[in-house]
């Protein structure tokens, strides 16, 4: 059974507060920029993987670094300055586009990860370290149930946020890539209608130009059928221009769409970095000041 009367001390219950938000920063850095990167990217899941890998690496390294700078710096500050980095991360990764490099993803991923590397050791130490000797076990558990809630909680989350801000995003894609066509002056009025009726009545970002082209390849036969012999050529000149602005239109609509999909990603990361901030807070009063002597003998029984 859970002892509630862990939660009387302020510390315990500040770092149990802030490992939950971290599990919830860590979904960001490495779950939904994952998704981005296949989504928006176009990378295959292996891909993805191993960039995202570079999180967890930088993370294992920094959280043998925490060791040593908890004794310089103390575990509140460094707890506050890794949720910082991780905060920061994932308002820069706001800024990530599909033009980005995966240099510049990388170099984001490593400052989430030098974050979770320095936040994640101290403040499990911080939450153990203001407990009962013999309640030391059930703070160890409760710490880590709460990081993982976090990450769990981090996924329903994000997605909830994202797909909420997509649907508004794609209908403003959707009214762009209308308003796009109806400006031309190449397309017929029935085309116009045909791809406008195809945009609106799909419910994703593709826009498929073989498809276009195979209903622009049977309206041409069947005028054709109905034509005469003289007006074959002027009927052929008139198909042949409007396929090949269909083949510079469908390329810029279809990058209108992605665009407005990484607006919604900017959202949700942005939002994610708001979520992150309290636990700035809530980190710095994680632990007491302590002097090394008191750290090396708290759970020492006298």
């Amino acid at each position: 059974m859970l002892p509630l009367s862990l939660f009387k001390s302020v510390q315990f219950t500040n770092g149990s507060i802030s490992l939950f938000l971290l599990g919830l920063g860590m979904m960001s850095g490495s779950f939904f920029l994952s998704f981005f990167l296949i989504q928006v990217k176009g990378l295959n899941q292996l891909s993805a993987g191993l960039i995202i890998s570079t999180m967890s690496l930088c993370s294992m390294i920094f959280s043998i670094l925490a060791a040593i700078l908890t004794k310089k710096l103390g575990s509140r500050f460094l707890s506050a300055l890794g949720l910082l980095l991780l905060c920061a991360s994932c308002y820069l990764n706001s800024s990530l586009t599909q033009n980005s490099s995966n240099t510049e993803i990388i170099l984001r991923l490593i400052v989430a990860g030098a974050g979770t590397g320095l936040s994640m050791a101290t403040l499990i130490g911080s939450t153990i370290a203001n407990v009962p000797v013999d309640k030391i076990g059930i703070a160890s558990g409760i710490s880590n149930m709460t990081r993982t809630l976090g990450t769990v909680l981090g996924v329903a989350l994000f997605l909830t946020i994202f797909t909420s801000n997509m649907t508004t995003q794609i209908s403003d894609a959707k009214d762009s890539a209308v308003e796009t066509i109806q400006k031309d002056i190449v397309f017929d009025n029935e085309t116009k209608l045909q791809m406008i009726s195809s945009i609106k009545a799909g419910s994703d970002k593709s826009v498929s130009l073989s498809e276009i082209l195979n209903t622009i390849d049977k309206e041409e036969t069947a005028v054709l059928a109905s034509s005469t012999a003289m007006a074959e050529n002027k009927i052929k000149e008139s198909f042949e221009a409007q396929k090949e602005e269909i083949k510079k239109i469908v390329p810029n609509i279809q990058d209108t769409f992605l665009t407005y999909t990484v607006k919604a990603f900017s959202f949700t990361f942005k939002m994610s970095a708001v979520i992150l901030l309290p636990g700035i807070f809530f980190a710095l009063f994680s632990d007491k000041k302590r002097n090394p002597d008191m750290k090396n003998k708290q759970f020492i029984k006298p």
